[in-house]
């Protein structure tokens, strides 16, 4: 299993430097991508339902007052093989976007939406997102044939992300 700082440092070397809140939804994403195709999470860390969206707490608390971030002190090159594809499914599929699409798109999702049940608008306060929860929703996108192959096709004829999800939703 990951550190979740060796997996924020490959979405940074992947992506450069980014605000904190795009990087805290895209090592979301990134464990979500690997829920959905792996027995055991990415990392350990937990991951809560703040009202900005999903967030790690310990991440959080190394990158905290910054805006925006560049390093994280983790390691890439810790990951295992399928744990950098998950990272790279991730950003293949959301790593276009900003941070502002980012929290709305968790937003509408029901592993965040779950977990904020009964916390009051604004509270970070969260008993943290279930990764079981996180597997069955994203299990059930990203496991279909038709997203795999349109994959291959980001892998092979460069198409973003946005042309993936447009051909996927058609």
């Amino acid at each position: 299993m990951a550190d979740v700082f060796d997996v924020a440092e490959a979405v940074l070397r992947r992506c450069g430097p980014m605000d904190t809140f795009r990087l805290q939804k895209l090592v979301y994403y990134a464990q979500a991508c690997h829920l959905a195709r792996h027995p055991t999470p990415l990392f350990g860390s937990p991951i809560k339902a703040w009202a900005n969206g999903p967030v790690v707490p310990s991440l959080y608390h190394a990158h905290k007052g910054a805006f925006s971030v560049a390093s994280v002190g983790g390691n890439p090159l810790r990951l295992s093989e399928a744990e950098q594809e998950s990272v790279a499914l991730a950003l293949r599929l959301y790593g276009g976007h900003d941070s502002t699409w980012l929290v709305n798109q968790t937003h509408s999702e029901p592993p965040w939406v779950e977990a904020r049940k009964g916390v009051p608008p604004g509270a970070n306060a969260s008993p943290g997102i279930d990764t079981e929860s996180m597997r069955a929703y994203y299990s059930t996108i990203l496991n279909d044939p038709e997203i795999d192959a349109l994959l291959g096709e980001v892998e092979s004829d460069g198409l973003t992300a946005d042309e993936v999800r447009k051909r996927y939703s058609a």
